[in-house]
């Protein structure tokens, strides 16, 4: 008797890891899922990027990237698990399989492309210099030299800001910054175009002085980890490719004021 029960404990265990694995297992790109099982893919993002994502109201973290993969995810039969956290730690956590993917308004470099693979670009952004309205001793990318200036930690906008000025100071939220523009604790700060637009539409006291292009860098994409999502990343990009012709991508533009 007791063998038995020894036994079929050892099958239940078996069943139980199973299924367990198959869960899983379609995000990293091995086994698939059994059929009626539910595929889960967990994307990093880092709700500071308005209006890209961002908390809204009740705690709810929203913004175009958030309607985009969730979409993604309904065409291709996934569920989005979000995972909020800073900006600086979301390739680490790729990395560490923590996560599956990240979209959070991520541009592609050169160094990027080095640790992750990038989907297809989905939008094209500028570089945008923001000023506390009326300081007229900045009115250009050359008066910025020397000046106290604040960008996003390990963004683009950061290395930017360091080429400029060598009193660059990086913070993990931009909220933040905007704050410390505001109390005179920075001269400027160097942001995305439409996310600097939706910062300077909520704090009247500041305006954008400067615009220029990221000609140094691609447009934004979603980022894998490197070489182990082949087949899902082709298709990611086939399904953005099908939001763009069924106007359900020109949509979300329009209601992020992306358009």
């Amino acid at each position: 008797m007791k063998k038995t029960l020894f036994l079929l404990s050892l099958m239940l265990l078996f069943v139980l890891s199973c299924g367990s694995k198959n869960e899983t297992a379609a995000a990293d790109g091995g086994e698939k899922p059994a059929e009626g099982q539910e595929k889960v893919l967990r994307v990093g993002t880092n709700p500071e990027f308005k209006p890209f994502e961002y908390v809204g109201e009740g705690g709810k973290t929203e913004g175009f990237d958030i309607d985009l993969m969730n979409m993604i995810g309904e065409e291709l039969g996934y569920k989005i698990e979000w995972k909020t956290m800073a900006f600086d730690g979301l390739i680490p956590a790729l990395k560490n399989n923590e996560i599956d993917a990240i979209i959070a308004g991520m541009s592609v470099t050169e160094e990027r492309k080095a640790a992750v693979d990038f989907s297809d670009e989905y939008y094209i952004s500028k570089f945008a210099y923001v000023r506390l309205k009326g300081d007229t001793s900045l009115n250009s990318i050359d008066d910025m030299k020397d000046k106290r200036l604040g960008a996003q930690l390990g963004t683009i906008q950061e290395q930017e800001a360091k080429k400029i000025s060598e009193k660059t100071v990086v913070n993990e939220a931009i909220t933040s910054l905007i704050l410390e523009l505001k109390n005179k604790n920075l001269d400027a700060l160097v942001l995305e175009d439409v996310v600097a637009s939706a910062y300077v539409s909520e704090n009247p006291e500041l305006e954008i002085f400067a615009t220029k292009d990221m000609t140094d860098n691609g447009g934004t994409a979603i980022a894998f980890d490197k070489g182990k999502n082949p087949e899902l990343i082709k298709q990611v990009n086939e399904t953005i490719i099908k939001l763009k012709e069924n106007g359900k991508y020109d949509e979300l533009l329009k209601k992020y004021n992306l358009k």
